[in-house]
């Protein structure tokens, strides 16, 4: 009778895994048909909804890492990515991840990128750890599938308020471009995606936003128009954004 009962167990974990099989199939074939779409992932303990990202498009030489692994692998279009997963590139690597509805991401050469969702009673975010090199974003609308939307940089965290943008880091600086839309920055802030989650959902309340109202007018936020640029360097205040350089945006190949 225990063998009966442990063979109908083999099976069900067999069917479950097969359907798991045929959803991922058809998610991973939806993501590369298209940039719109909505791609589910596990659920908090309070039941809220953390996404992941699907590679879309892959040059040679990007690797990838899920949370909690100790050796990277090579990025294929198709492969899911979950909270927690790092993204690094080369000097001829370049990807391209689909996040969710309307939040397309271009990852550039010699970068390395962590991808993180959260989930609290305030909200949901994504929020991107950029360690170095440079990213593009394109997100529809900072509330868009229910998430606010930021990059942690150093001590920069860039909040998206719809928008395209770049975000570029090297050794000694932060560089902030927007090509359409806007975006604000906050200065001096920990550089942990746990705290700058919580910045982003702070602000989405009236007490945030004038606490952001206070720190602009100490130079640790500012507001970045289209067609602008700004270039943090360390802990610095923030300086007055600038037009962006002739030739910037395309200053890289297929990015």
């Amino acid at each position: 009778m225990n063998g009966n009962r442990r063979g109908g167990i083999r099976c069900e974990r067999i069917r479950s895994a097969l359907a798991a099989g045929i959803l991922f199939a058809a998610w991973a074939g939806r993501a590369m048909a298209g940039d719109d779409l909505k791609i589910a992932g596990s659920r908090t303990g309070e039941g809220m909804e953390i996404r992941g990202a699907v590679v879309t498009m892959v040059r040679p030489m990007t690797r990838a890492m899920d949370a909690g692994a100790t050796v990277f692998r090579a990025a294929s279009a198709g492969m899911v990515l979950a909270n927690g997963a790092e993204v690094v590139t080369l000097s001829s690597g370049r990807c391209r991840l689909a996040l969710d509805t309307g939040r397309i991401l271009s990852v550039g050469p010699l970068t390395d990128v962590r991808l993180t969702w959260s989930a609290s009673t305030w909200g949901r975010s994504v929020m991107l750890l950029l360690l170095k090199g440079v990213i593009r974003a394109e997100v529809e609308g900072l509330r868009a599938g229910g998430y606010v939307f930021g990059v942690q940089a150093g001590y920069a965290l860039v909040g998206v308020k719809g928008t395209w943008f770049e975000v570029a880091r090297d050794d000694e600086r932060v560089t902030v471009s927007v090509f359409r839309g806007h975006v604000w920055i906050l200065q001096d802030v920990v550089a942990d995606p746990a705290v700058a989650s919580a910045r982003l959902l702070e602000l989405e309340t009236t007490e945030g936003m004038k606490a952001y109202t206070r720190e602009a007018g100490k130079g640790l936020g500012a507001v970045v128009e289209e067609g602008e640029q700004i270039v943090i360097e360390g802990r610095k205040p923030l300086p007055v954004p600038k037009p962006i350089p002739r030739g910037w945006r395309d200053r890289i190949e297929g990015l």
